[in-house]
């Protein structure tokens, strides 16, 4: 199961790649979160893949200061995990415009993961992408 899920994320990654050619909305990189892995965001939708296994979030919430280089934000999504399962999450995070095209995010991630158990847990990430 684990295996078809990550399947579908990474063909949803490079398919978000892919897009940047046609749209200024893709953005793609490196990042932190379930393990060391690949991030992509596309409009309002956040992806990411793994080592420990994959999220994806989609944007509830945006808010920006006067000149757009900082944003904090709201998201909610879906991870599954390689040793536990998976579950929802909330991520709470913040970006910042540290180039032209790159930003730089960290996030706090609340989240229930209902693998081996339900458990409720707050995780960070953090990373780099890269504005197409």
């Amino acid at each position: 199961m684990i295996k078809r899920i990550t399947a579908t994320a990474l063909a949803t990654l490079i398919s978000s790649t892919a897009m940047a050619q046609n749209n200024n909305n893709v953005q793609a990189g490196i990042g932190y979160d379930l393990g060391l892995g690949l991030t992509a965001k596309y409009n309002q939708y956040s992806f990411f893949l793994g080592g420990d296994g994959f999220a994806a979030d989609m944007r509830i919430q945006n808010f920006t200061n006067s000149n757009k280089s900082l944003h904090f934000y709201v998201d909610a999504g879906l991870f599954a995990t390689t040793n536990s399962g998976g579950g929802v999450r909330v991520p709470l995070g913040m970006t910042l415009y540290v180039a032209k095209d790159i930003q730089a995010y960290v996030q706090a991630v609340p989240n229930v993961d209902f693998g081996d158990g339900t458990s409720f847990n707050v995780d960070g990430a953090a990373g780099l992408r890269f504005k197409f």
